[in-house]
């Protein structure tokens, strides 16, 4: 494929380099860190509220919170049957691998978008499709209960399922045209350890939450093909 100059110039390559991908997946186990993974899903009722606010719409006078509602909000749900199987947006994994190689890339902003395009993170339906692909997390969840800042002003409380333990494993599918198996094990664990996860992540947040460890993972340079 070429474009045309004009005034009857050489046309020139189109493509500098343009191959077919060279598609490899592979099975990464976590395991979680503590103090674990803070979950807050954007839920419906906050949507609700944004949106009547944002059209001007009459809204009633505030309402009691519901402490036991807003911890069942903030959870991703995977579509099962028994409705207590959970998990994590497949993007936020990948958004996290994505920050933690950024430090080591150079022009960055340029080779972004190669990048997150040799990078596919594969996850199951979820029990709202708003939610997109969600990673299934294993482990039990407890209440978590903390004090927040609105808009730096108010104070409030924010009631958020706490994973105190956890386990994932991530079916990741690579361009290794781009990226090494090597590399990919080496961006999820510098995620796991810089970047995290959910609300208060490491990256954004002194709480460290959100983060985690490889679990019987290949020595550093054993997957260089």
């Amino acid at each position: 494929m070429a474009v045309a100059k004009k005034s009857g110039a050489t046309a020139e390559p189109l493509f500098v380099s343009f191959e077919r991908p060279q598609r490899k997946t592979l099975q990464i186990a976590i395991e979680g860190t503590p103090p674990g993974l803070l979950m807050h899903r954007f839920g419906h009722k906050a949507k609700a509220e944004m949106e009547d606010k944002q059209t001007k719409k009459a809204t009633k006078g505030k309402e009691a919170r519901d402490p036991e509602a807003e911890y069942e909000d903030c959870l991703y749900k995977l579509a099962k049957p028994n409705g207590t199987a959970y998990g994590f947006p497949a993007r936020g994994f990948k958004a996290a691998l994505i920050s933690s190689a950024s430090r080591f890339i150079k022009d960055f902003a340029r080779q972004s978008p190669t990048l997150r395009g040799a990078i596919f993170i594969a996850g199951e339906a979820p029990l709202l499709p708003e939610d997109g692909l969600l990673v299934p997390i294993h482990g039990e969840w407890i209440k978590h209960r903390s004090t927040v800042r609105l808009a730096g002003k108010t104070c409030s409380l924010a009631y958020r399922p706490l994973f105190e333990r956890w386990t994932a494993e991530l079916f990741v599918t690579i361009d290794e045209s781009v990226l090494s198996a090597d590399q990919l094990y080496a961006m999820v664990e510098r995620a796991g350890c810089s970047v995290g996860i959910g609300d208060g992540r490491i990256e954004r947040s002194e709480m460290d939450h959100g983060g985690w460890v490889l679990v019987d993972a290949p020595p550093s340079g054993a997957l260089a093909s």
